[in-house]
């Protein structure tokens, strides 16, 4: 039931009179997009650098996908299984992103605004699949992700596939809803051309279909099913099959990783992950998200309270079921945030829907306005204050995004290597800063250690044992492994390695962020470096050889 065209809400009594509703209707929802878009704008520039390292990967490969084209080998990783077996698993999303990164200079500035549109395009999505489900206020609704904690901020800030698997989940909610099952066979083929994790929709929809049945006693076993099968099929039906198959099976060692000492199989636990997948404390939890635990809370409350759930539709009882079970996974992943704040944002928006359908709320305004009106303001106080929060956390963490860590070591490299000449990266996690502009040089691995872990373990395991500041490293021996004459390493990872800047294997280029260091035989230091630490003219090295 919706609003009669007299009533007047708390929350409506603040907006003037004369501002006609459907006026309001049409124009504050924009408001709210437009905000999004530059609030995510304004923190993507002002800072040099972006959020999450793994962007600067995703913005040269869409700016090099109209050369490339569909290539089954990426010869930039080296010791990976990417070197022969290439699968881009985020492919529709580098397709979205490519008309943006055309910049062989920059392609970076063009997928941050990218990045704004997909974060803008995630409450467009929420906007209108509340409305279309006759929620109440479906503004104020789209509008709560924005005040649950500078964790989702962050994550939304991520150029990266998962704001587009966002986009997906929340429309296949609709398509849950309506119980419209062919849909979302359509929706979980389209989720297997754009994201990692195909089966996310299908993770939605199990718990969904569990929540529904709790208060209709009939299994809905065809959606589940259909998000499943249409990701399977995508995964079948792809650019880059038969290499689908090695992203499931890599996703599985990343899966049992992720378990650690509850592995499912010791043998292909990887002991190295992105830090997203380490678990976190209960503690961290709440003190990252305060608002989303307290409606969580809630949300359990209601699922569980008998007299709610007499008055809680079906669907509204499956999209509650949804919200926790990935609330719970959160709890211990922080990486999940990026379901369960839309999914809680949604599932209060139907607990509302279904507890005030009936009531009249101009009547229930004019028994009491000043309380409800007070209280009213109350309440957008504290969620403005807790988006506050949100913005401010997020702008803290502006001046540890540091720019392309080999900006200047790229001249460095053009000088002195070859095209495709391999430079070791001993760190897989520097693979993105150097791709990025080091590209015309190949590299040995990146993205994700299982990679190269299914590729050679051998290697893996070196590579593994060199990184450690407990070990001491051998510079020949990882230059004849890999055929190398040189590795480059960020200054943030040579810290943990600094017997080798002590021994004769000097650095040959060094600047604030990066060094690159010989391998293949001993060198003496550049000239130039002593000037560059004291502060003066970072002339080019000369060429040693």
């Amino acid at each position: 039931m919706t609003d009669s065209p007299t009533a007047l809400s708390p929350a409506e009594s603040f907006i003037p009179r004369w501002f006609d509703r459907a006026i309001r209707s049409r124009f504050l929802p924009w408001l709210l997009f437009a905000y999004v878009f530059f609030m995510v704008g304004r923190i993507h520039f002002g800072s040099e650098g972006i959020a999450e390292r793994d962007g600067y990967y995703h913005a040269r490969f869409a700016n090099l996908l109209p050369k490339i084209g569909i290539s089954r080998e990426f010869r930039w990783t080296q010791a990976s299984l990417w070197k022969e077996r290439f699968c881009d698993k985020e492919f529709l999303f580098h397709v979205l992103m490519a008309p943006f990164c055309m910049s062989d200079a920059e392609p970076i500035r063009g997928a941050k605004w990218f990045s704004a549109l997909l974060a803008t395009a995630v409450f467009v999505a929420l906007y209108y699949v509340l409305k279309a489900n006759s929620v109440r206020w479906p503004l104020l609704f789209a509008a709560l992700p924005l005040c649950m904690g500078e964790a989702w901020l962050i994550r939304m800030l991520f150029i990266r596939a998962h704001v587009l698997s966002i986009l997906l989940t929340i429309i296949g909610i609709h398509f849950l809803v309506r119980g419209r099952w062919k849909a979302l066979a359509v929706l979980g083929f389209v989720y297997a051309w754009s994201y990692t994790f195909p089966f996310a929709l299908a993770a939605t929809a199990a718990p969904f279909v569990i929540g529904r049945y709790v208060v209709e006693r009939r299994l809905d076993w065809k959606s589940p099913v259909a998000a499943f099968a249409g990701a399977v099929a995508g995964l079948a039906v792809h650019p880059y099959t038969p290499y689908t198959l090695d992203m499931l099976l890599v996703l599985g060692d990343i899966l049992n990783s992720g378990l650690g000492r509850f592995a499912l199989f010791r043998s292909r636990a990887v002991p190295g992950l992105g830090g997203e997948l380490y678990s976190r404390t209960m503690l961290e939890f709440f003190a990252g998200s305060p608002l989303l635990v307290l409606f969580l809370a809630g949300l359990f409350l209601a699922g569980w309270s008998i007299d709610a759930r007499r008055k809680i539709r079906p669907d509204t009882l499956g999209l509650l079921y949804s919200a926790i079970a990935w609330a719970c996974v959160t709890a211990i992943y922080n990486r999940f945030t990026e379901y369960s704040v839309p999914l809680a944002a949604m599932a209060i928006a139907f607990v509302v829907r279904d507890l005030l359908a009936g009531v009249d709320l101009s009547v229930v305004f004019s028994r009491r306005p000043r309380l409800y009106t007070a209280s009213a303001a109350m309440a957008a106080v504290a969620l403005a204050g807790f988006h506050a929060r949100g913005v401010r956390e997020t702008h803290k963490t502006l001046d540890s995004w540091d720019p392309p860590r080999f900006r200047k070591a790229m001249a460095w490299m053009d000088c002195h290597l070859a095209p495709g000449e391999t430079v070791v990266n001993l760190h897989w996690d520097d693979f993105p800063d150097l791709f990025y502009d080091c590209y015309r040089q190949n590299f040995l691995w990146g993205l994700d250690p299982c990679f190269t872990f299914r590729y050679d373990a051998d290697k893996y395991r070196l590579l593994k044992k060199s990184c450690s500041p407990a070990e001491i490293l051998d510079p020949e021996e990882i230059g004849r492994t890999f055929n190398a004459r040189y590795m480059a390493i960020s200054m943030k990872k040579a810290v943990y390695i600094g017997v080798i800047v002590k021994g004769r294997f000097n650095p040959v280029y060094e600047d604030e962020y990066c060094m690159i260091l010989p391998l293949t035989r001993p060198l003496d230091p550049d000239p130039t470096l002593e000037e560059k630490r004291a502060g003066t003219s970072p002339a080019e090295p000369e060429d040693k050889e």
